[in-house]
């Protein structure tokens, strides 16, 4: 499976060595190019980073994992090169301002979404980057 990450920060890091330890091939988007909290573990040969949203247009999935504050914007930027793939939200919060969930954003700003999941935890990035065992739902 082809699975594309919006958000490359300690959070995207962590998704994307365990989505890469699970076998699939990861496309890991960062708004400013950074790539560095991979807690202490190489970047994988199968996670492929990236700066372009156009990268995830033809990704199996995408999982959202943008900080709250960021995830209506993000989305808004990325949803050119939305392709109707099933959508993960792995952003913990709500939006500041509107108080709206982040399954609420993706109505708006992605109408033709029919496939949507939050990812909740509890979980911490660097244990599930360390291949501790952990819950979600």
């Amino acid at each position: 499976m082809k699975i594309g990450i919006l958000g490359a920060g300690s959070w995207g890091g962590a998704l994307a060595l365990a989505a890469a330890d699970a076998g699939h091939d990861v496309t890991l988007w960062s708004y400013n190019n950074i790539f560095d909290d991979f807690h202490g573990r190489d970047i994988p040969a199968n996670v492929r980073p990236t700066d372009q949203l156009a990268d995830l247009r033809d990704m199996d999935l995408w999982m959202g994992v943008v900080p709250a504050a960021f995830f209506r914007e993000t989305l808004v930027t990325a949803a050119p090169h939305y392709g109707h793939q099933p959508l993960l939200i792995c952003t913990k919060g709500i939006e500041p301002g509107t108080h709206r969930f982040m399954a609420e954003i993706v109505a708006d700003v992605l109408p033709d979404c029919r496939d949507v999941a939050v990812l909740s935890g509890p979980q911490f990035a660097a244990e599930v980057a360390r291949r501790v065992p952990t819950s979600s739902t």
